[in-house]
């Protein structure tokens, strides 16, 4: 687990090897997005300037990522008009994508917790959960 759903959103991340998986319920399945090496993730929080995370982020093979501070991140964006704008504006419409996505995801675990049915998404990858390092910037 590199980032957990609810966590501070502390950071955000610059993956250079590996691969990673976003999720709602890291024991199901259900693949939000996936990350692979040159990508940016775990930003959106920070963007919008939201306390907390509202998905998870897990390695699905070994992987080597630099952590950019919440203060650093905010920094670079209030620094550059375009690039805050840019940030921005992806946040807001990848959030707004994902609300549906994350309520179906929290219901269907709610459900499988209960007992009552087992959904599975034929997208997702498994949870290898494979250690992680990282670099801070």
């Amino acid at each position: 687990m590199i980032a957990a759903r609810g966590e501070p959103a502390s950071s955000a991340f610059h993956l250079v090897e590996g691969a990673v998986r976003e999720t709602v319920d890291v024991d199901a399945p259900n693949e939000m997005a996936s990350y692979v090496a040159g990508d940016f993730f775990a930003y959106t929080s920070l963007a919008l300037r939201r306390p907390r995370r509202i998905t998870s982020f897990v390695a699905t093979e070994a992987c080597e990522f630099r952590r950019v501070s919440r203060d650093t991140f905010l920094s670079w964006l209030d620094e550059d008009a375009d690039l805050r704008e840019t940030v921005t504006a992806r946040a807001a419409a990848a959030e707004k994508a994902d609300a549906a996505r994350v309520a179906d995801a929290v219901a269907a675990a709610r459900w499988r917790r209960a007992g009552r049915a087992i959904l599975v998404s034929s997208r997702g990858a498994q949870d290898r959960s494979l250690p992680a390092s990282s670099l801070d910037y």
